[in-house]
């Protein structure tokens, strides 16, 4: 897998999406540069969890809602079981953000550091100015792609959450039997079970409207639609 990575997605930036097991895999493909998964040091997480956007996670997971540039919310809420985590990304991968916890909850991965620095700055910009758009990542990532080359943008998005638990069979099978077997195998005690089940039906608005939210900015980063 992880010689795929290397010599197939990044070598010809092919347009990939990543998740949990997949956002590790991605950064320790890279160690000789690097990116390295470690297990997680406060243990195996569940559940609903916030990580805090960079100025980078703002502009590709964001932008392209109604809210303007200046008002973007801070932070984003998704669904994750997992025990291990990404401590470090290549030097051509930034990241969307992270908590406490686990640092690096999401990452864009360009074609070289070069084409990384160069987006942070434009990203830096960005977060400068106002806008009424709803359509402004589409707009701004054609002006960035048109003065910098195709090459310029991200070519992989990854996530530690898994966004699609929020679907049907994804909330009711996937997760809870993810969770459920956690628990069987000691990953995570029986109260934490039990608040783990409670805080996701409480708060599952807001995951579900954060994980859509994020796969719709995916697609259009990626320029899938």
């Amino acid at each position: 897998l992880h010689s795929v990575i290397r010599d197939e997605i990044h070598k010809y930036r092919r347009k990939t999406l990543a998740i949990c097991f997949g956002h590790q895999s991605f950064a320790h493909a890279f160690s000789s540069s690097d990116g390295l998964a470690v297990k997680c040091p406060s243990g195996s997480k569940a559940g609903r969890h916030t990580f805090q956007l960079t100025s980078v996670g703002k502009h590709l997971l964001c932008s392209h809602t109604k809210e303007c540039s200046s008002t973007l919310k801070e932070s984003i809420d998704l669904l994750y079981t997992h025990g291990d985590m990404v401590q470090k990304i290549p030097s051509f991968g930034l990241s969307l953000g992270g908590n406490d916890k686990v640092p690096i909850q999401s990452a864009a991965y360009f074609e070289s550091e070069e084409m990384a620095l160069q987006f942070y700055i434009h990203a830096n910009e960005m977060q400068q100015f106002k806008c009424d758009s709803s359509t402004i990542t589409q707009q701004t990532l054609e002006m960035y792609a048109n003065k910098h080359g195709q090459s310029s943008l991200p070519y992989a998005i990854t996530f530690q959450a898994h966004p699609e638990y929020v679907t049907s069979d994804g909330f009711n099978v996937n997760f809870m039997n993810t969770i459920k077997a956690m628990h069987r195998w000691a990953h995570i005690d029986e109260s934490t079970l039990n608040d783990v089940v409670k805080d996701v039906e409480h708060n599952f608005d807001r995951a579900y409207n954060d994980s859509l939210d994020g796969m719709v900015a995916v697609g259009i980063v990626l320029q899938w639609f």
